[in-house]
């Protein structure tokens, strides 16, 4: 019960710093012109309910597939590993995180999001991908 109300409160400070962040960001995200990390940050984090009880998910929104809604369930046995990757990469770690748990690289348009040290580090996460649909352009190796 205790961790159902720490994810709350956590959820609950997620979504008023998503609000004041995306009130106070004039920017159009694209794939060649990426958001504020301060904005992209404050939303990879949701608690949903899932079967009547709450659940943290890791939202990878087009990481894996162009124009593909997605989302990781955080699991409490993968605090550990997650804890390594915000360690590796403060701004990026849940996704880092993604990507290991699922063992696939990011698609290749989603790299402009991520500095050069990062990419080193999902393209550990899993084996080069084939362009094509959802995946349109090539990874920078």
């Amino acid at each position: 019960m205790q961790i159902c109300i720490l994810l709350r409160a956590v959820t609950a400070m997620l979504n008023v710093f998503d609000a004041l962040t995306r009130s106070h960001a004039k920017h159009v995200a694209s794939p060649t012109n990426p958001p504020p990390q301060r904005v992209t940050a404050a939303r990879k984090l949701r608690l949903t309910p899932k079967d009547g009880d709450p659940t943290l998910y890791v939202l990878c929104n087009d990481l894996f597939l162009w124009a593909c809604a997605d989302m990781e369930e955080l699991d409490i046995l993968d605090l550990p590993g997650l804890c390594a990757a915000l360690a590796e990469s403060p701004e990026n770690g849940e996704l880092l995180w993604v990507c290991r748990k699922r063992r696939m690289r990011p698609q290749g348009a989603y790299y402009n999001y991520f500095s050069d040290q990062e990419v080193a580090l999902l393209n550990a996460c899993g084996p080069v991908r084939e362009t094509g649909f959802g995946n349109p352009e090539a990874a920078p190796e």
